[in-house]
Order: structure tokens, then sequence, then C-alpha cells
């Protein structure tokens, strides 16, 4: 039997790039066992309806939360994971984010036998200064077998700019939930039905509806949310999980209505109900210039034409790309943005990415299995 050890630092339950992989593993490869180690944020939801061949590991720790007890909790979650490792004698070893960096390094010289498949979600807004963290992590990404990364932007980006050659990698986007793994309660169902409610009396009164997903801080470029609210007053705005220091701000305007953070899984009833999107992300940090937002390929799932600032690159990228987005400085010629919103659309069929990710992932996994030099 072959065996998949996952190693995970997250809130599992909204962490849909990862649930997608497992999804993957488990339904391509059923023979195999798939053990999932994480060690979650306080809150995450550990009930969840994973595959029967998958199997979740929760360490915990007295100390989780404690700022100053980070390293700690850190040696806590190495140590653990090592441990499992060498009982499993997994035959893939698959590292998520800066988090696991260290166990890839470790795994690579002491678990001669296993596959290291690491998982780059995000780069360190500190290159190029390199710190002991960002030094383990380039050395993770170049003894790994398999990288996989969240752009191509950010690949180039390391390859290009950092000289960080890696054995082998492919782009794993952060697609939307391939199914839902929290069972959907009959009062959620009674809150989207009362949502549908609200927007359908608005598009009586405004030229339709507008969805900002997220918090709202100077990184998400707050200003030019507040600007859209204020020159495209004849829109409504749903704005979802701004945060509690921007909702008393938002809910003066009359064309706003705030929205409370709801599950991740359950985001696409949310979207299916709008007409437009914001994206908004800064470009002075490295990680947000070269950003891979999940809410971007929620506005190409659900065909929903996008606003962005048209300073950053990945999102000029992904607009060019993909179509379906406007590109805005600061909304100066209004009325031009407008006319280019009515008809932009997007020139990529969604369901074509969503089958060509899965078989991308599902060959480079399957090649893994087959190769017997260390198997």
């Amino acid at each position: 039997m072959k065996k998949i050890l996952v190693l995970i630092k997250t809130k599992l339950s909204e962490d849909t790039r990862v649930l997608n992989q497992i999804s993957l593993l488990a339904e391509n490869f059923e023979e195999s066992c798939i053990t999932v180690v994480n060690f979650p944020n306080e809150g995450d939801i550990t009930d969840l309806n994973l595959p029967s061949n998958v199997s979740l590991i929760t360490i915990k720790s007295p100390f989780r939360g404690i700022k100053v007890l980070r390293p700690i909790n850190a040696m806590i979650f190495w140590l653990t994971c090592l441990l499992i490792a060498i009982k499993v004698r997994p035959n893939i070893i698959h590292c998520h984010d800066n988090a696991t960096a260290p166990l890839a390094v470790i795994m690579s010289f002491l678990i001669k036998r296993s596959y290291i498949v690491y998982d780059d979600h995000e780069l360190p807004n500190s290159y190029p200064k390199k710190s002991i963290g960002i030094k383990i992590e380039e050395l993770a990404l170049k003894k790994a077998d398999v990288v996989l990364f969240a752009n191509s932007m950010r690949r180039s980006f390391l390859k290009h700019e950092m000289d960080i050659h890696t054995k082998y990698s492919f782009i794993f986007d952060n697609l939307c939930p391939y199914h839902s793994i929290t069972p959907f309660s009959e009062q959620s169902v009674l809150s989207f039905e009362n949502l549908a409610n609200v927007l359908a009396s608005a598009r009586q009164k405004y030229k339709g509806v507008f969805l900002h997903q997220g918090v709202v801080n100077e990184a998400r470029r707050s200003d030019l949310l507040y600007t859209a609210i204020g020159k495209l007053n004849d829109y409504f705005f749903v704005i979802l999980s701004p945060g509690s220091k921007e909702e008393v701000r938002l809910n003066v305007h009359e064309n706003v209505l705030v929205l409370s953070p709801i599950p991740s899984m359950y985001l696409g009833n949310v979207w299916s109900l709008v007409d437009y999107s914001l994206i908004f992300y800064d470009s002075m940090t490295l990680n947000n210039n070269l950003c891979a937002p999940n809410r971007f390929y929620l506005s190409f799932k659900y065909s929903k034409p996008f606003i962005f600032n048209d300073d950053n690159k990945s999102l000029s990228f992904l607009s060019e790309f993909y179509g379906g987005g406007v590109a805005v400085d600061g909304f100066e010629d209004i009325e031009t943005v407008k006319s280019k919103l009515e008809l932009s659309t997007f020139k990529c069929d969604y369901n074509d990415s969503v089958e060509t990710q899965k078989e991308n992932f599902i060959s480079i996994y399957g090649s893994l299995f087959k190769d017997k030099t260390r198997l």
C-alpha cells in the first residue's frame, strides 16, 4: 500500500488549496493511505467530512496562541511530525508552506526512501534580505523533489531574481473548493435566501451589485475601496468580512451591506448572487504584488467581472491571461470604467482550468509512485 504523509500548520477547514489536494489524492489513489498531520489555529473545525482513506492527526499544545512561546510550539510540531514520519514510513511527504520548510529539509536527509513535495504558498515580504527562516525555506525549495507554486510569477521571481532553482516544479492555482467538507446547515440556507431577497431589492434601485471579500485595510487598498463606493454610487456593494475596525465606517453608506465572516466552503453562495467584484492588493510588498488571491478564482468560476488596481503585477497578469478584469488607477474616468466593466468577459473556461490542474497534479504523483528507485 502506498503511503502519503501531508504536513500542515494551518486552519484546515478554511484552506481550500490543501483540501483540494487531499481530495485529489484520495479520489485518484484509492488504495493509498493518506495521513494528514495538522497543528491548527484556535477555533478550527476538526470534524471534517474527509474521504475514508484519509486520517487526520491533530497536534495540540498548551502553549498554542502564546506569542513568546512560538519556538516551543514549532519544536513540538516539528518533532511530532518527524516521529510520525518515522513510524508511517511514507512513500511521499507533502510539506505545506514555510512552517514545514525545516521538516522538508530534515526529512530529505533522514528519510531517504521518501519523496519530498514542497508546496510554496506565499513568499516572504522580507526578500531580498535573508533571515534564517528564509534560508531554510530556500534550502527546502532546492532539496524537494517536487515544488508546487501558487502562480508562475512567484516561480519566475525565485528563479530569475533570487537564483533559486528547483529540481521540478509546476503551478497549482488556488482554485475554488472541489467538494464541500463541512455540512450545510438549515440556518445557512435561510441566511442565503434572505441575502438573495435583499440583493433583489437593491437591484431595483441600483445598476448592479459589487462584492468585496476580505478584510479592509491598507494592504488591500482600502483607499480604492472607499473611492469605488463613492464614485460608483449608482451601484450596491456587499462587503464580506471587513473587520470590526472598518464596519462602522462602512455602514454609514446607504449603498453598502456588511456581512460577517462565513466558512470558505460557503463563499460561492454569496458570489453567485452578485454581479461584479473588487480585487485590490497593494504593490509595495512582495507577497501582495505577487499574490494568488482566492478572490480572483471565485470571480473566474462565477464569471463575475472584476475591478483591480493596475499597479499590482499579479492581478494585471491574471486579468491579461484569463480576462474579466478592468484596471484602475484612481477611478478618474469613472464612465470609462463603467463601460469597460459592462463589456468585460473571461476568455478562458474555468472548468477547463480545473481539469488541467487535476490532470497535472495526478500525473506528478503517479510518476513518483511508479519510480521504483526509492520505494
